[in-house]
């Protein structure tokens, strides 16, 4: 037979010896004299009420309620499958899988990547996650999903429909998966999958579109089709210093004519250094908002300015589509500003 019913098995047995054990301590004399000696403060306390029926039958009732509460801890630890060591499974499958011990990242907490192994061992190995089946599950993002997430949520959503909506342009974080991949995920599963291509652009001007359109990486090579108007070009400034960066701003506010401006960066790193600057700025309080791509991603804005765009910092197919995310973020106008050159998929080059 298979380990998850080994080990339930295992569970009925030990609950139904905890159950034996706290009914045998009940019908003792200790815990009835217990019982009868506490006082009505606490008789209200643990039961709700005051004890009128001090017949042994009633008074055994009572002690079970007792002991049940006290031992609580006990009784959740058999429940939840706290007795089986989850990460000993996890090392020993590892091992074998790799022929290398693992060494888990923070001693405090699990990584995303570590949780999700822990409940694919849970669901799979020791007890199945019973959560409400939907006739319909709905996934956002799809494309930074890593295949172990995307295979645990068909394995606890095994009879739904589902629908992963996303783009592989966008996948600009180190967990991610391609198309291909979840297309394999269902056949594999003797499931029907079908591929829908959404090419038509509604939240970008014109202009802003076709500038973004250039770094698609997809091997398709689909043509995104703007719906919008194409509003203003975009514009292109050098920007070889950080303390260049607030005047940039200013100029680019007055003659754009905006009182918004959101500045997207590539990095943490370069989040804070510009915060730093525009905050160090004589610029005027208007609303100037700094992010990193990593916070911006899934937001749009009316009016953004991309910092550092330059061809040193910009030099892979992962960067590609970095840039191609954060440019994606401007509604009406955007302004990429770069240190000496840009890279050359912006300059035709």
């Amino acid at each position: 037979s298979k380990l998850i019913d080994k080990l339930q098995t295992t569970k009925k047995i030990l609950l139904n010896d905890w159950e034996n054990r706290i009914n045998k301590q009940a019908k003792g004399t200790a815990i009835q004299n217990q019982i009868l000696s506490l006082s009505e403060e606490l008789q209200q306390k643990y039961f709700g009420e005051i004890i009128s029926d001090d017949s042994e039958k009633n008074i055994y009732k009572y002690g079970k309620s007792l002991l049940n509460r006290q031992y609580r801890g006990i009784t959740k630890g058999i429940e939840n499958n706290e007795w089986i060591d989850t990460g000993f499974i996890f090392n020993e499958l590892f091992l074998d899988y790799t022929k290398q011990e693992y060494v888990f990242v923070n001693e405090d907490h699990y990584t995303l990547d570590e949780a999700i192994i822990f409940l694919t061992i849970q669901h799979t190995l020791i007890e199945k996650i019973n959560l409400t089946q939907m006739r319909f599950v709905l996934i956002d993002e799809i494309q930074d999903y890593t295949p172990a997430q995307i295979s645990l949520l068909l394995d606890l959503f095994s009879k739904s429909e589902v629908t992963m909506v996303g783009d592989e342009n966008q996948a600009i974080f180190n967990s991610n998966i391609s198309f291909e991949e979840i297309e394999n995920f269902f056949v594999e599963r003797t499931a029907v999958v079908k591929r829908y291509d959404l090419l038509n652009s509604y939240r970008s001007s014109g202009s802003i579109t076709n500038l973004f359109k250039q770094l698609a990486t997809d091997n398709r090579n689909m043509d995104i089709i703007p719906v919008r108007k194409d509003g203003q070009d975009p514009k292109f400034i050098p920007c070889n210093s950080l303390n260049e960066l607030p005047q940039i701003v200013a100029e680019v506010i007055k003659n754009l004519q905006v009182d918004s401006l959101t500045i997207i960066t590539k990095t943490d790193a370069e989040a804070r250094e510009v915060k730093t600057a525009i905050k160090n700025s004589t610029l005027p309080d208007l609303a100037i908002n700094v992010s990193p791509i990593s916070l911006s991603k899934g937001l749009e804005f009316d009016n953004v300015l991309l910092y550092n765009v330059s061809i040193d910092n910009f030099t892979t197919k992962r960067d590609m589509k970095i840039l191609y995310t954060e440019i994606s973020r401007a509604m009406q106008n955007i302004v990429v500003t770069y240190k000496k050159q840009l890279p050359e998929i912006l300059t035709g080059k």
